[in-house]
């Protein structure tokens, strides 16, 4: 079974690679949304000149 999985990698490395990326951004993303969920509010006002200088 290890070495069907490892050839399984090996065959399809863009999309194990994709996949792995997709599941990263998952897990950022429910923790980054649980922490918003224990932070206090901020109004829109001064998040957006913050997103501009980025741009």
């Amino acid at each position: 079974m290890k070495s069907a999985i490892l050839e399984l990698i090996r065959d399809n490395r863009k999309e194990v690679s994709e996949f792995l990326a997709e599941i990263l951004e998952d897990v950022a993303m429910d923790q980054a949304i649980a922490e918003g969920e224990t932070t206090e509010l901020v109004s829109r006002e001064p998040i957006f000149p913050l997103l501009e200088l980025k741009a």
